[in-house]
């Protein structure tokens, strides 16, 4: 049972302990940070997959991050395991539906990108559901509170992952260059959209990279993978919500200008703002 093979100092336990609560508290911080938006957008308009979505990453996550800092009973870890395990796999699919959403909005009139997008999104989002098979086959097998060899799920999953996050992130660019040559494409919601899908990109290829990495070399205790879990969680929960948030603003605010001064608006920015606000807004 490799989980075992870099055990903790009582110290540094509870320096692991404390990093671990730290997501918790995170998370807590970033809903009292963002609530009058968050106010402002669930109480406006209807029902949107968008909204649904957000509301998931928000509260759904939030009851997962208590369950996982609740007390360990040590005849349900394996249960508690699998919990994680879809948990994870659940939070990650939210996080890059609205990815998704936000370049199919981008790609407004090209039926061919979307399309190629929509591809993409299902065998990215089949590799991970194969690779999270494995990990749960793996755990009922060892039937342990230990963690088993789980190396080949989470290759597979990462490799889905790695898939949507870089189809993501190349269309998008590829959108900013075509739109920068244009002229259309210096404007504060490609700027968004830009800045939101790096940092996102950036955020899940450190954390994957770190799991998998230290998972291949059999380093990770369970200590570790508790830690990694509650800020994986964290970090999802907050991308997908301020993801959601900052695109319904900058689509205001882009709509505002194109009414203000629709001389100064390219059309490619005005369909995109308003595809993002009907996403976010109204059940389609």
């Amino acid at each position: 049972m490799h989980s075992d093979a870099w055990p903790l100092s009582s110290a540094t336990a509870d320096i692991v302990q404390r990093f671990s609560a730290g997501a918790l508290a995170v998370q807590i911080w970033e809903f009292f940070s963002s609530l009058t938006s968050e106010v402002e957008y669930l109480s406006s308009d209807g029902l949107s997959l968008v909204k649904c979505l957000y509301i998931w990453s928000r509260y759904v996550l939030f009851v997962v991050q208590v369950i996982v800092h609740g007390p360990r009973i040590p005849q349900l870890c394996v249960a508690a395991n699998i919990h994680r395990t879809v948990s994870g796999q659940i939070a990650i699919s939210a996080l890059e539906t609205i990815l998704v959403v936000r370049v199919y909005a981008f790609y407004t009139g090209h039926k061919s990108a979307r399309r190629f997008l929509k591809v993409l999104f299902v065998v990215g989002f089949v590799l991970q559901v194969i690779g999270n098979a494995y990990i749960i086959r793996h755990l009922l097998a060892a039937f342990s509170c230990h963690i088993p060899d789980i190396s080949s799920g989470l290759l597979y999953f990462g490799a889905g992952a790695g898939l949507n996050q870089s189809t993501i992130i190349i269309l998008t660019t590829a959108k900013y260059v075509v739109g920068y040559r244009q002229g259309w494409a210096r404007t504060p919601l490609v700027f968004v959209m830009i800045r939101d899908g790096a940092v996102v990109f950036l955020i899940l290829s450190v954390i994957l990279g770190v799991i998998i990495s230290n998972e291949l070399l059999e380093r990770l205790s369970l200590a570790f993978w508790h830690t990694a879990f509650s800020w994986y969680i964290t970090l999802l929960s907050i991308a997908g919500c301020r993801l959601v948030l900052n695109m319904r603003q900058i689509a205001n605010e882009a709509n505002a200008t194109a009414v203000a001064s629709p001389q100064l608006t390219s059309i490619n920015v005005t369909q995109s703002s308003s595809a993002l606000l009907s996403l976010t807004s109204t059940t389609r």
